[in-house]
């Protein structure tokens, strides 16, 4: 049986990224492929010498490239002759930062891949804007083709819920405003928090109907924590939310976000799925009780949009791993 060593962030129980890697995991164990877990912040010879093991070097996508450049790429050129089996990149994300001084590591590495995909536009024209022509191609984020999401219908359970992380680059945003959130919590009546929401977040809201959740879940395991906030999620009509895959994953499940734009791969995200009106910026949270008033009053217009969106994202997503099967079947 082939093998492949998956790269992804696994270190701190990421929603998103656990994902990421279960998607692309469900996708090769389908065609009886190995899948080996690696964490991609690990130095670069040290995920070489675990990839020759294997048949295939995977990066599974993500925000890989966000304020820094992990050792793996900012190293790959100068180990590549160390590497001995191909690899490919799929569903990655670029933030706005200054990666001038990687330039041309970064451009190896993308030159040298079988394939690298891209996630959205943004990220694009972000890295030709870095290297000039190369092989990125953009498709769309990899959770889209993730089937076992679909399983997962609507229940009976909250209007209203909530979803926010502390803020990752202070010195460009500045911080959240603890009066703010909790006058968002009051005048929008929010019943759920998605545990995801960072403990940072946790301490600002409390009286939620869901806090006994909110307490066991800090003492689940990786897999029962993505069960509990996809379960959330979908209990929810609305949702006010920051992280991108809270906000992917409750446009699959129908429930409407208002999401709030705290980075440009979230930016990206909303526009693709029609959401620009509902959405606020980090510095606008006043705005919100307004937005859930326009999402409330246009609520089955909004989801027919965003259901229509998230099919031609699956779509997408589909072909980007049709398009590179023949690399491990």
């Amino acid at each position: 049986m082939k093998k492949v060593l998956l790269l992804w962030y696994f270190e701190e129980d990421n929603f998103g990224d656990i994902l990421l890697y279960r998607t692309t995991r469900n996708f090769l164990a389908e065609h009886n492929i190995i899948t080996i877990s690696y964490e991609v912040g690990q130095p670069c010879m040290d995920i070489f010498h675990e990839a020759n093991k294997t048949d295939f070097l995977l990066f599974a996508g993500g925000g890989i490239i966000e304020r820094g450049v992990p050792n793996v790429i900012r190293h790959f050129q100068e180990d590549y002759y160390l590497l001995q089996v191909p690899y490919g990149v799929i569903g990655l994300g670029v933030a706005d930062w200054d990666y001038s001084k990687y330039k041309e590591e970064i451009g190896f590495w993308i030159d040298h891949s079988e394939f690298f995909f891209v996630r959205d536009d943004y990220s694009e024209n972000r890295l030709f804007e870095l290297v000039g022509k190369n092989k990125a191609t953009c498709s769309t984020d990899c959770v889209f083709h993730n089937r076992d999401l679909l399983k997962y219908g609507n229940r009976i359970g909250f209007d209203v819920g909530i979803n926010l992380r502390d803020l990752p680059f202070k010195e460009r945003t500045g911080d959240i405003d603890d009066a703010v959130i909790r006058k968002i919590y009051e005048e929008c009546n929010v019943s759920c928090i998605i545990p995801d929401a960072s403990e940072e977040q946790l301490e600002k809201l409390v009286g939620v109907d869901n806090s006994d959740l909110l307490i066991k879940y800090r003492l689940m395991d990786r897999g029962e924590k993505v069960e509990a906030i996809i379960n959330e999620i979908r209990g929810c009509q609305f949702l006010i939310a920051m992280r991108f895959h809270v906000i992917l994953v409750s446009a699959v499940l129908g429930v409407l976000p208002i999401p709030i734009i705290y980075h440009e791969k979230v930016r990206s995200l909303v526009h693709s799925l029609g959401l620009d009106d509902l959405s606020v910026e980090i510095n606008e949270f006043a705005k919100i009780p307004d937005k859930l008033i326009l999402a409330k009053n246009n609520r089955e217009a909004y989801l027919e949009k965003i259901n229509e969106k998230v099919n031609h994202h699956r779509e997408i997503a589909d072909s980007m791993y049709s398009d590179i099967a023949h690399y491990f079947f």
